[in-house]
């Protein structure tokens, strides 16, 4: 691969695009609270309770309209204050969760789904008045997404972290007053390249929803393009990437789940610069989208 990859080192320079994701908005089809005890709150209401007990808010979510294989590039829930109560009450201290367990409905009665991997940090500071709008960040990197877009159903759960009296009431997924939003970023299948830092400095480039266990390189290049490689093992593969400052910069394996990342210390010439994953599995061999250098 490192051989056949250098190899290509020659002109072939026409405008090319860096890949970018599509956008979809999903609108809550369900929403409940339930306790680890097996209390149901079966209205319109998410809580984030505790007083002894949680009160976890579940919300649930259509994936269909996303296809099966995307790769998630990025993920941010809002949901709208439920004025009353005096709530938020004693600052509560939220975190938000992914639900393995969609089998959950309002108006029945169910035990606790349980809670999976962590997709925020806790957030705190929250508003008083009503139907004031909150934004929950998701770190789309803690989640394998493939059941969720497999099932085309995705649940979150709020939970009050903090364990003394506290909580604060959001409105739930009835279509009025305000039900929960997902704003969902994704790119349409196939390998996926993210960067993450700053440049000049650490920098670390991740990949996802590759072919397993595949050799791989990356390629860095000073601007984007159209150029072909020509011959050996990925011959006939089109990069995204000018042959301008060509070089092959990492080579590896993609990870017996396509998966992986590496970091580096970037300098100053490498700043705003391009990288791109050639994956070596089949003929021509395939791509990941091009990034930018921070």
């Amino acid at each position: 691969m490192r051989h056949a990859m250098i190899a290509v080192l020659c002109a072939g320079l026409v405008t090319a695009s860096t890949a970018t994701g599509q956008i979809v908005q999903l609108t809550a089809i369900d929403s409940k609270c339930i306790s680890p005890g097996g209390n149901n709150w079966n209205d319109n209401r998410l809580r984030a309770y505790w007083s002894g007990d949680w009160v976890d808010g579940f919300v649930k979510f259509d994936f269909s309209s996303i296809p099966d294989g995307s790769q998630i590039i990025s993920m941010s829930l809002r949901t709208f204050h439920e004025e009353g109560f005096g709530n938020p009450l004693n600052d509560p201290q939220v975190r938000l969760y992914r639900v393995a367990n969609d089998s959950w409905a309002r108006n029945q009665n169910n035990s606790h789904p349980g809670l999976n991997e962590v997709l925020t940090p806790v957030h705190n500071g929250f508003p008083f008045g009503n139907l004031v709008p909150w934004d929950w960040p998701i770190d789309v990197s803690a989640v394998n997404w493939s059941q969720d877009l497999a099932d085309d159903r995705l649940s979150i759960c709020m939970r009050n972290v903090q364990t003394s009296y506290s909580y604060v009431y959001w409105h739930g997924s009835d279509p009025t007053p305000a039900p929960p939003v997902l704003t969902v970023e994704y790119s349409g299948g196939g390998a996926f390249l993210r960067i993450s830092g700053t440049c000049p400095g650490r920098v670390t480039v991740s990949w996802s929803g590759a072919t397993p266990s595949r050799p791989m390189g990356i390629v860095f290049a000073s601007s984007t393009g159209n150029f072909t490689i020509p011959g050996g093992l990925c011959g006939g593969t089109q990069l995204g990437l000018s042959s301008n400052g060509l070089q092959l910069v990492y080579t590896g394996n993609t990870g017996s789940n396509g998966s992986g990342q590496v970091s580096s210390n970037a300098g100053t010439p490498a700043c705003r610069k391009y990288l791109q994953m050639v994956i070596a599995d089949g003929s021509p061999c395939n791509t990941t989208n091009v990034v930018q250098i921070p």
